[in-house]
């Protein structure tokens, strides 16, 4: 899982798109398990499949956390009734 930064509301508009090549002229690299890192992100967790839930039109995943880090400093994308952001001090 990653974590988007602030400035990268494209990118979290690109990978909730249906029908295209999400990861095409993406930089990321894969983790110790295979999962994709994106590069810029806030931060990432390296997970396995624990469980999957169906929730209506969602699914709902469970995993379990085999490593992290936070290797950003901007600070993290903010979703707001379809509109994206960050935080102000």
């Amino acid at each position: 899982m990653n974590v988007l930064t602030e400035d990268q509301g494209e990118l979290c508009r690109r990978f909730a798109t249906r029908g295209i090549e999400r990861f095409a002229d993406v930089d990321w690299r894969a983790s110790a398990l295979g999962n994709p890192l994106l590069d810029g992100a806030l931060a990432w967790l390296d997970c396995e499949l624990w469980a999957e839930h169906d929730a209506g039109d969602h699914t709902i995943v469970l995993g379990s956390v085999r490593e992290l880090d936070s290797p950003g400093a901007a600070g993290p994308l903010v979703v707001f009734r379809g509109n994206y952001g960050g935080f102000t001090a």
